[in-house]
């Protein structure tokens, strides 16, 4: 599984996607600085950076953990080379936690890279407020969190259907409609009827719930963050990626390819 792991990721460090997301990440740090200048007058250049080098990457970092992974999977299976992976005995559950993990490392990488340099800009060059800066730190936690239920979705959707568009979009949709659940559970508290009432349940509870990593309002106005609350999030990123992984493990062990 190791040399799975070790093929993907030299694979993909050439992959242009990749490079393309570095170049944007590193793009979107040096356009942070000068979107910053409106608020550098009042004492807010370090808030304004890292807001917008922060939302940002997560939409690069979000494309890639989408686009990479399924066209990946679909080349290699196109192309012919899964076939030669798994004759050297490796079992196609090894060979999809390998995956997973690559996918997952190259995606931190991302995250990492972009808050070094964020991380530069504010402490570094312009010294302001440098104790924000230091809590990019959970930024790249809460990310990866958020990632790895990402592409644990995207595999179990891709393994099921063997469709890539399909899959990006069905596994995007999810994503950012999630995220629009925000009020669900008022709205059910508030409903005249049971019907609505449960519609709304059900919708709240049924999607993965990824509003629970946007940890950037805490960074940027350095409010704290409980040390219960990372330790619930990790529990409940490993709980969902694990039943999932487990699902598309199951399901790619018994269908063709």
């Amino acid at each position: 599984m190791f040399n799975v792991i070790k093929y993907s990721l030299l694979e993909n460090l050439r992959n242009k996607f990749y490079l393309a997301s570095i170049g944007i990440i590193l793009f979107i740090v040096w356009l942070s600085h000068y979107s910053s200048q409106i608020n550098y007058n009042y004492g807010n250049y370090t808030m304004a950076i890292l807001t917008f080098g922060m939302y940002f990457t997560k939409l690069v970092a979000f494309a890639f953990i989408i686009f990479l992974p399924v066209t990946n999977l679909s080349q290699e299976i196109e192309t012919g080379t899964i076939y030669f992976i798994l004759s050297k005995k490796i079992e196609r559950y090894k060979y999809l936690v390998a995956k997973y993990i690559a996918f997952l490392l190259l995606y931190l990488t991302l995250l990492v890279l972009s808050s070094i340099a964020l991380w530069l800009l504010t402490y570094v060059l312009v010294k302001e407020r440098p104790e924000i800066s230091f809590k990019l730190v959970y930024f790249v936690y809460a990310e990866l969190l958020s990632g790895a239920m990402v592409l644990s979705l995207v595999f179990f959707i891709y393994t099921a259907i063997r469709a890539p568009i399909v899959t990006a979009t069905v596994s995007a949709v999810t994503f950012f409609f999630s995220l629009m659940l925000e009020s669900a559970k008022d709205i059910a508290d508030r409903a005249d009827t049971i019907f609505v009432k449960y519609f709304y349940l059900f919708l709240y509870y049924i999607f993965p719930n990824f509003r629970y990593f946007n940890l950037e309002k805490n960074i940027v106005y350095d409010k704290p963050i409980d040390p219960g609350y990372l330790l619930a999030m990790l529990a409940y990123s490993a709980a969902f990626s694990m039943i999932l992984l487990l699902g598309s493990s199951l399901i790619f062990k018994h269908r063709e390819l």
